[in-house]
């Protein structure tokens, strides 16, 4: 999965990509020059480095924040540093929701999670219709904006969410 930030007149969106275990496999990167790519975890830069080195994904991003680099945890906001600040929409995808849909949320991200056990009669829904259907605990009392299946589904998802911001503000350049 690529996650990127893209420049148009300014930064337009930062996607976060909060995922415990590497990608099975990479998409091409993107051909836009104006892409920037990051990648964050809550692993030290020092064991998380050399996997991104071995799968070849470390060319795809521009920043990888870690605690160690950011100083920070990622429930603080501090952990993100200026980039929710430089763009019109910021969007998490993660898969714990504690680490990822809580404290996005209410930095004011748009949240895709990507729960452990995405129950069979969900699988077929969209992405948007799963999160009034998902059989959400008590404690979980925040929703996110999408429940996705794998990460196959967050580039759609994604998409949907810079369409769908670039509408509500009423801009008509592309994404």
């Amino acid at each position: 999965m690529i996650i990127g930030m893209k420049y148009n007149d300014g930064v337009r969106c930062v996607f976060f990509l909060m995922i415990r275990r590497p990608p099975r496999s990479t998409q091409s990167r993107s051909s836009a020059a104006s892409d920037v790519y990051k990648r964050q975890t809550k692993g030290l830069r020092k064991y998380q480095q050399p996997i991104l080195d071995a799968l070849g994904l470390t060319p795809y991003f521009t920043a990888i924040l870690t605690p160690d680099t950011q100083q920070a945890l990622k429930r603080d906001r501090a952990f993100y540093g200026d980039w929710p600040a430089r763009a019109a929409l910021t969007v998490m995808v993660g898969d714990y929701y504690a680490d990822d849909v809580l404290p996005a949320h209410s930095f004011g991200f748009k949240t895709v999670w990507k729960p452990a056990v995405l129950p069979a009669e969900l699988h077929a829904m969209d992405p948007f219709e799963r999160v009034a259907r998902y059989p959400y605990t008590a404690e979980q009392t925040v929703r996110p904006a999408a429940l996705i299946l794998s990460l196959a589904e967050a580039p759609a998802v994604v998409q949907t969410l810079e369409l769908t911001a670039k509408s509500q503000n009423g801009s008509s350049d592309e994404a």
